[in-house]
């Protein structure tokens, strides 16, 4: 076990570099430091925020620190000097949060109600990312072209990185969104709340996967349209009727079938939900697929 202590001030973020040599923190007296991460030794201290840090990352090839600061700056950092290259002025509230996309040339802040994506070669501001609620956590997905946000109006939402549009707003959590994370392949993302749950939710990228995937999982009881919608053969099985299963587009309301009596509605199911959605463009990733993954 290894102690990187003797510099003041609480310790409130930490990274390792890519390579597993270094070791950063960030420490409430404004200050960050690189540490030698086998010998416990001080490398470098990064000075130059006015206020306590409160994230720190290192970028992809190790080469450059990234560090979120109280004082309403982000700042870069030379990995091996600890000089300062560029400061990323403009927010307007307390870096919260900060991460670096995966081919180092561009990173996200996030700052109250806003995430901004910057430019890491000028220090300008590309994007501007609005959120309905405060933003405690920010990441890149592994190809670089989403964006993932998790805020305190208890939503994550899915971003496209090039325009700054939102992809998906992943609902369910009952609280403030505080953890957010791609799987490394990008297919999934993982979310933590304060609602004392984590959720894995699936991430379609394009529409098409989505409906191969809703042509594999909708149940087959379904309405004659619905049916054709997903290019399944019609008409539904007679067990459809015989279990009392209830396609969704009728809810609440008589269906009969050949010579078989109506049936009340069961509680929807996530793919009665799915369909329900089948017609909203930025519906693709929300509630009916997070139900699923939560179960």
């Amino acid at each position: 076990m290894a102690t990187f202590a003797g510099r003041p001030g609480r310790v409130e973020a930490v990274a390792f570099s890519p390579d597993g040599t270094r070791v950063l923190t960030g420490s409430t007296d404004g200050t960050a430091w690189l540490w030698d991460g086998a010998t416990s030794k001080l490398v470098a201290t990064l000075a130059g925020h006015t206020s306590y840090l409160h994230a720190a990352a290192f970028s992809p090839d190790g080469a450059r620190v990234l560090t979120g600061s109280e004082d309403s700056t982000a700042r870069l950092w030379d990995a091996a000097t600890g000089k300062a290259v560029a400061v990323l002025a403009g927010h307007t509230g307390p870096v919260g949060a900060v991460a670096f996309s995966p081919d180092g040339t561009q990173v996200l802040t996030s700052e109250g109600y806003w995430v901004r994506l910057w430019d890491v070669a000028t220090g300008k501001a590309v994007a501007t990312l609005e959120k309905t609620g405060p933003v405690a956590a920010v990441a890149f997905s592994p190809d670089g072209t989403r964006v993932l946000t998790g805020s305190g109006d208890i939503m994550a939402r899915l971003w496209d990185a090039a325009s700054g549009k939102v992809v998906a707003s992943l609902a369910g959590h009952t609280d403030s969104v505080t953890a957010v994370a791609f799987s490394p392949d990008g297919t999934r993302v993982l979310t933590g709340s304060q609602d004392n749950t984590a959720r894995l939710w699936p991430v379609f990228k394009h529409v098409h996967d989505l409906i191969d995937i809703v042509k594999t999982s909708a149940p087959r009881c379904l309405t004659p349209m619905q049916r054709e919608a997903f290019h399944l053969a019609t008409p539904p099985p007679r067990w459809c009727f015989e279990r009392d299963l209830w396609p969704f587009a009728d809810h609440g309301q008589p269906y009969i079938g050949d010579d078989s009596p109506p049936y009340g509605p069961p509680t929807l199911t996530w793919d009665e939900r799915l369909l329900a959605a089948w017609d909203s463009m930025g519906s693709w990733f929300n509630r009916p697929v997070a139900k699923r993954e939560s179960q």
